[in-house]
């Protein structure tokens, strides 16, 4: 902008910036991948490439224009595939319109075991066959 000095004189278009961000940034960023698997993100995190385990998340790493910035992304087949095989205790809850004690209780007494425990990644995930 005339008048204007600096990064104050710059104006871009979010349609233009959404556009090519879009190209470029192919799935889901992990806000997004997170957030429709309803956990937090630290458990999020905590599930991504866990080496060897068969709860895990695969993260795709898009290489930054400089040595050093990755951003990550994740492909909604794979993040819906996972909310398929998984849940925990709160979607659970919300699918049967039960407290979560509740939950705990109905899933000790048919001696459910989670797959992955809530000491690991601050959550217990189940086998969706549940």
């Amino acid at each position: 902008m005339a008048g204007e000095g600096g990064i104050a004189a710059l104006r871009v278009d979010l349609v233009e910036i959404k556009h090519s961000a879009a190209i470029c940034m192919k799935g889901l960023s992990p806000m997004e991948a997170f957030g429709a698997l309803k956990i937090p993100k630290a458990t999020g995190w905590g599930l991504v490439d866990r080496c060897s385990q068969e709860v895990s998340l695969v993260i795709n790493w898009i290489d930054g224009p400089s040595d050093g910035h990755r951003i990550p992304r994740f492909d909604p087949a794979a993040v819906a595939e996972f909310k398929a095989r998984f849940t925990h205790l709160a979607r659970i809850a919300e699918q049967h319109v039960l407290q979560i004690k509740e939950v705990i209780r109905r899933l000790k007494r048919c001696g459910m075991r989670p797959a992955v425990a809530w000491a690991e990644i601050r959550v217990d995930f189940y086998g969706s066959v549940i």
